[in-house]
């Protein structure tokens, strides 16, 4: 477990350092619906490079409550140039 939470770690940490990608929320509402310790989180965005927008997309949160706390259990999103809806 301690490989994967590092590898996570430095995938957080390239995503977040570089201060020429922004990606900032849309104004469509994330989606979050809760059942006991299960979680999913829909959350439409726009990437921006340089000032220029890149893509637009949904990432996709799994998460499970453990011991009082919300766990990420995975991670999956959408990429696209066109067509973006929100």
């Amino acid at each position: 477990m301690q490989a994967l939470q590092n590898n996570f770690d430095k995938y957080l940490k390239a995503k977040t350092n570089c201060s020429l990608l922004v990606k900032t929320p849309t104004k469509a509402k994330n989606l979050i619906k809760i059942d006991g310790p299960l979680a999913f989180v829909w959350a439409p965005y726009n990437f921006f490079y340089k000032g220029k927008f890149s893509h637009c997309g949904v990432d996709c949160f799994a998460m499970v409550r453990m011991n009082g706390s919300w766990k990420i259990q995975y991670i999956i999103d959408t990429r696209r140039k066109n067509a973006c809806k929100y």
